[in-house]
């Protein structure tokens, strides 16, 4: 995946091997990988790791993204929240049909299980996201929905890279 991906195309940068299960090698550069659904069961701990990104995807419902929603709670305080978030096809859509486990929506062909229109997500933008203030609307006095247009790979890695060197010089 990483030597050649179809939207990044080919990796430029050194070579990559796997020297074994848990650890790859980015040129002489080891980095100690691992594979949980759980977040809470990697040991970054005894890692030494300054840093951990979960980004696993698995916090898309209520329950699962309570644990993140609490942060935001406990430091600002919330009244009411809503995400809308819409894909173009993603990794896990079927290219045709076919079966699904969650529902029949998810079993039908990406391709036509959307609706037809122009799309920027297979170009890369800089931006991290482009807010649409016409977009938005005010639904009452605590609650305002905005609309920001963003590229879940390279906009939220970006971003990710950016907050991990601020946190790294602020410390």
């Amino acid at each position: 995946m990483f030597k050649y991906d179809s939207v990044h195309g080919q990796w430029k940068y050194h070579e990559l091997k796997v020297k074994d299960s848990k650890t790859l090698l980015f040129g002489n550069k080891e980095v100690t990988v691992f594979s949980f659904r759980n977040p809470e069961e990697n040991p970054w701990g005894e890692t030494g790791a300054e840093f951990v990104v979960e980004s696993t995807g698995v916090f898309t419902d209520k329950d699962k993204a309570a644990a993140h929603l609490k942060v935001i709670h406990d430091r600002f305080g919330t009244v009411e929240g809503l995400m809308t978030t819409v894909h173009s096809i993603t990794a896990t859509q079927k290219t045709v049909d076919g079966p699904s486990s969650k529902d029949w929506r998810g079993g039908r062909a990406a391709s036509f299980n959307i609706i037809p229109s122009s799309t920027g997500a297979a170009k890369v933008s800089l931006l991290s996201s482009t807010f649409d203030a016409k977009a938005g609307i005010a639904l009452n006095d605590n609650f305002v929905k905005t609309v920001s247009l963003y590229d879940n790979e390279w906009g939220y890695s970006s971003r990710v890279i950016d907050l991990i060197r601020h946190i790294a010089t602020s410390q």
